[in-house]
C-alpha cells in the first residue's frame, strides 16, 4: 500500500482509502473537469473494504486524442477466458440487462493488457491504474492492440467472480463503469499471483466496440467444472 500512495503522490493523485468508501482524485484535476477546458479528464476512485480493494478509473477522451493501436504483446493473449473471468461477464452483463443497457463483447486485445495489469500489480506489489511502466488505462490497452479504452475498473482480495462483482456493486463510482451504456466492448483480467499482498487483482478496461477480429469467438472457458450463474447475487 506504501508503494501505492507513494506512486500516487509522484503522479499528483491522493489516494485515500477508506472503510467501505471511495475517494477522489486531487481538486486540480477536479476543476479542469468542472472547467471544461481539457480534453482528457478522469476520475481515480478508490476504496479499502473489509474484503478487498478495489479502484475504478472513468476517461474521456476526445477522437482526435486517442492514442494509435499497436499490435498485441506479450503471452497473455486469450482464446478464452479462465473460469471467474466468464462467470464475471455473465453477471456485468446480466446486471446490464436487468437495468436495460446493451451486453458487453471481450475484446482480446483488451483483455490480454488486463491480464497483463494484474499480474504486474501482483508482482510489483502496487494497487494503481498506472503500471509499473507508467502507463494508465489508454495507454496500455492501446499498446496491447485495442484504442477504445474509455474507463476501468480494478480490485484486488478476492478470487470469485461474485464477491469481485458485488465490490463493484456497492461502489457509486465503480458500478456506474459497469452500467455506463456507452460502454460496448470489456477486457477481463483476473489473475492470482503469489506471494503478493492482496493474492489476487482484477482489471476490467471498458470501451468501444473491438473490430471483429479483435472479439472474443467463445466468451465462456474451457476451464471444467466451471458453474455458469443463473441469477444475480444478493449485494
Amino acid at each position: 500500500m506504501k508503494r501505492s500512495l507513494d506512486h500516487a503522490a509522484r503522479s499528483g493523485r491522493v489516494l485515500v482509502p477508506a472503510q467501505g468508501q471511495t475517494s477522489v482524485v486531487s481538486s486540480s484535476i477536479a476543476m479542469r473537469m468542472l472547467l471544461g477546458a481539457i480534453f482528457l479528464s478522469f476520475g481515480l476512485l478508490t476504496g479499502c473494504g473489509a474484503k478487498g480493494l478495489l479502484g475504478g478509473e472513468i476517461v474521456q477522451r476526445s477522437t482526435s486524442s486517442e492514442p494509435e493501436a499497436s499490435a498485441p504483446t506479450g503471452s497473455l493473449a486469450p482464446k478464452f477466458l479462465n473460469c471467474e473471468e466468464a462467470r464475471f461477464l455473465v453477471l456485468i452483463n446480466m446486471y446490464r440487462a436487468q437495468n436495460g443497457v446493451g451486453p458487453l463483447r471481450v475484446s482480446k486485445s483488451a483483455t490480454q493488457a488486463a491480464r497483463w495489469h494484474s499480474q504486474d500489480m501482483g508482482e510489483k506489489a502496487y494497487f494503481s491504474h498506472t503500471d509499473s511502466l507508467g502507463r494508465g488505462p489508454w495507454e496500455r490497452t492501446a499498446q496491447f492492440g485495442y484504442a477504445g479504452c474509455q474507463g476501468e475498473n480494478a480490485a484486488a482480495g478476492n478470487r470469485d467472480a461474485v464477491a469481485t462483482f458485488c465490490q463493484w456493486k456497492n461502489s457509486a463510482g465503480h458500478n456506474a463503469n459497469m452500467l455506463r451504456s456507452q460502454f460496448q466492448a470489456i477486457g477481463i483480467g483476473q489473475v492470482s499471483v503469489s506471494p503478493s499482498p492482496y493474492g489476487t487483482y482484477w482489471s476490467t478496461p471498458f470501451g468501444s466496440m473491438p473490430a471483429e477480429s479483435d472479439r472474443l469467438a467463445d466468451e465462456w472457458t474451457d476451464e471444467a467444472p466451471c458453474a455458469r450463474p443463473v441469477v444475480l447475487p444478493n449485494c
